[in-house]
């Protein structure tokens, strides 16, 4: 029976993570892309949904769980995980 690693899983998952998000940042730009509007529509459009799902647990996952933020803190939550991503892409 194999014995179980624990580092070498995390990393392999961690690989699995990052290719997936860079496969979906690569789709989700059109070619000769200049730049983006200043809209909020504008950078969820242009931020692939791994990413800010991504994002959103590595910064937020503790308030996710415990999901008694109220509206402002979900909202400038939000806004934070949305404009990394966009500063990513």
């Amino acid at each position: 029976m194999p014995q179980y690693q624990h580092q070498e899983d995390d990393f392999l998952s961690l690989i699995h993570v990052v290719l997936k998000i860079r496969r979906d940042l690569v789709d989700t730009l059109p070619p000769g892309h200049q730049g983006f509007d200043v809209t909020e529509e504008a950078a969820i459009a242009s931020v692939p949904d791994s990413l800010y799902l991504f994002l959103n647990l590595l910064l937020g996952a503790q308030k996710l769980l415990d999901s008694v933020d109220s509206d402002h803190n979900n909202q400038t939550h939000h806004t934070r995980v949305l404009s990394i991503a966009q500063d990513i892409v």
